[in-house]
């Protein structure tokens, strides 16, 4: 989201957000993929759990790790990796140009 203010990107959805990104300097194709791909993952996760769980008392929002299998958890870790690197980028470039 901030990358996109950045740009002047004023698009509500985040898939479109990281697209629109992909003319900008400010991150690099691997890693705009890797974002994406990462959204698409939780987000497509997030959507399975809220289908199994809907007409049930269990929470909407909040999946338990160890119910996932170990292919979705190890995605699952790769996904939150990529987030964090991502946000360290954001530190680091908006702390050097005196944001």
């Amino acid at each position: 989201r901030l990358y996109s203010l950045h740009q002047g990107l004023t698009e509500p959805a985040t898939a479109q957000r990281i697209e629109r990104l992909q003319d900008s300097r400010l991150i690099s194709e691997r890693d705009r993929q890797s974002l994406l791909e990462a959204w698409q993952f939780l987000t497509q996760l997030r959507l399975d759990h809220q289908l199994r769980v809907w007409h049930t008392d269990e929470p909407k929002n909040a999946i338990d790790p160890d119910s996932l299998s170990t292919l979705s958890r190890r995605q699952l870790k790769t996904a939150f990796k990529i987030i964090k690197q991502a946000q360290q980028g954001v530190g680091l470039k908006f702390s050097r140009q005196g944001y």
